[in-house]
């Protein structure tokens, strides 16, 4: 795609990395997502983060995800709420809970967001129900996306 005189641009970066990614190309999107990184460390967007750390957790590739998170936190760079979640899940399954715990702590869920749509930057209020949390169930070490159909309880107040 970059050969046939396509600019490079952040967004043809992510769309072939979101490419390689939805293919199960593994090996490439680490070899582009190196080159992003190592190119443009100071200014990779969020959601390239979010979408590597997707990458690898679909694929159980746990040691790599943490080496994301790690990058992100030296770089300073707030996960998104989905990336949050998805490194609590990867912690509480290598059975680290303290762990989990400090990143939930550290990364509470927030009221706002902020979306981008050609160019511009909007500010919209996240209802709590589009992420599920990650809890322990019956203080047992696994995780379950806690659905109310999973639970056995069915909130009928809403």
């Amino acid at each position: 795609m970059l050969s046939k005189g396509q600019g490079k641009t952040m967004g043809t970066y992510y769309m072939l990395l979101n490419a390689l990614a939805n293919e199960r190309r593994i090996e490439e999107a680490e070899e582009l997502w190196m080159e992003i990184f190592d190119r443009h460390m100071e200014y990779v967007p969020r959601m390239f983060f979010t979408r590597i750390i997707t990458m690898y957790e679909r694929n159980n590739m746990s040691e790599k995800l943490l080496e994301v998170f790690a990058d992100m936190e030296e770089l300073g760079v707030k996960p998104e709420r989905l990336a949050v979640v998805k490194i609590a899940k990867t912690f509480m399954n290598m059975g680290m809970m303290e762990k989990y715990e400090k990143v939930l702590k550290k990364y509470p869920e927030t009221e706002w967001e902020y979306r981008y749509r050609k160019g511009n930057r909007y500010r919209v209020r996240v209802p709590k129900s589009q992420y599920h949390e990650l809890k322990l169930v019956n203080s047992v070490n696994c995780c379950s996306l806690l659905f109310p159909c999973c639970r056995g309880e069915f909130d009928t107040s809403r």
